[in-house]
């Protein structure tokens, strides 16, 4: 099950917002077990995005491909004619496996540099939200101290 990455950073500052306000300091006091949900489901589902999974399955057919060349190199070996075609024909399906590899790695790293700028982007966002509120929060704390202490005067 892939899951919106967006979505779940979404969900955490949900949790943050909705956070109680303690009576006493700054801040907002979460449920710390659901942020850590959370924070469980966002690194599976950064697992999927950057297709780890892919890349090994990738890595794993190519040295069955790898593997299988050279099975058949070994069986031709006694044959002239046999022999050299079977080379040229494991060096070439080497050759088409390690493009292949090097294609994925390439859009793997491409692609998770996009989801990591987005995520870059996504925090950076919701760190100035949480610095607003935690603001708003403190100027709110101070008024009504203020008050307080005007009534006790």
């Amino acid at each position: 099950m892939e899951e919106n990455i967006k979505l779940l950073l979404s969900y955490i500052e949900t949790e943050i917002k909705d956070g109680k306000k303690p009576l006493i300091g700054s801040g907002v006091v979460v449920n710390g077990t659901a942020i850590l949900r959370l924070l469980d489901r966002i690194r599976a589902a950064l697992e999927v995005a950057t297709g780890e999974d892919k890349i090994n399955q990738a890595t794993q057919k190519a040295q069955e491909i790898i593997e299988f060349a050279e099975q058949s190199k070994a069986k031709l070996i006694d044959e002239d004619i046999a022999t050299r075609e079977a080379r040229a024909k494991a060096d070439r399906i080497v050759q088409q496996a390690m493009i292949k590899r090097s294609r994925m790695e390439h859009d793997l790293a491409q692609n998770l540099s996009e989801m990591l700028g987005g995520i870059k982007e996504a925090v950076a966002e919701a760190d100035v939200k949480i610095n607003a509120v935690m603001e708003e929060a403190k100027k709110s704390i101070d008024s009504a101290l203020a008050r307080v202490n005007v009534k006790l005067d």
